[in-house]
């Protein structure tokens, strides 16, 4: 099982994080049995809160 960013935030740092962050969830559930293709794709959007500045 994998991980690849399809589109970038534009932000590297960011991107890196969401990557690390599936990395440290793993390992994740195998798909259904009666899932037959090779790819599996999950679309995930982040959205960082408002006042991150403030972290």
């Amino acid at each position: 099982v994998g991980s690849e960013i399809m589109v970038s935030s534009g932000n590297p740092g960011y991107d890196r994080a969401v990557l690390t962050a599936l990395t440290a969830a793993s390992p994740l559930p195998p798909p259904p049995a009666s899932y037959q293709d090779d790819i599996f794709q999950v679309p995930i959007r982040l959205v960082p809160p408002l006042n991150l500045m403030a972290w």
